[in-house]
């Protein structure tokens, strides 16, 4: 089976064609897919940031994304959701989550790394 490229932030799940084993696998146990949109995972990965501390990239939002935006909801009140990935640059997160006040501030620090270079998101 092939899809077409699919047009995402999230590039990390944006294969042509599924890996066998993890097909297999998913087509005996999933009950269903769920699909985000870009808008979706980006509000996610700021949700993440702001009230966990936690950066995702665009890949790792995807699951939050979908509790976030309503798509899963806990019959018994309790959901578990794994978030993953910090590999996104600093500039491009700031550029997908940074929310401008009327001062043009998004709120996000201006982070240098000693040697002038912008540090990954996954940086300490």
């Amino acid at each position: 089976m092939t899809i077409r490229q699919p047009l995402t932030i999230a590039d990390g799940l944006a294969h042509t064609t599924p890996a066998p084993i993890p097909f297999g696998i998913n087509r005996t146990l999933l009950d269903q897919v769920i699909t985000v949109t870009d808008a979706q995972i980006i509000e996610a990965m700021a949700i993440c940031f702001t009230h966990l501390k936690v950066v995702v990239e665009p890949s790792g939002g995807c699951a939050p994304a979908a509790v976030t935006c309503g798509q899963i909801t806990g019959a018994s009140g309790k959901i578990g959701v794994v978030l993953s990935g910090g590999n996104i640059a600093w500039a491009m997160f700031r550029a997908l989550i940074g929310r401008t006040d009327a001062r043009g501030n998004d709120g996000l620090p201006d982070l240098q790394a000693d040697d002038g270079r912008q540090p990954r998101a996954d940086a300490s």
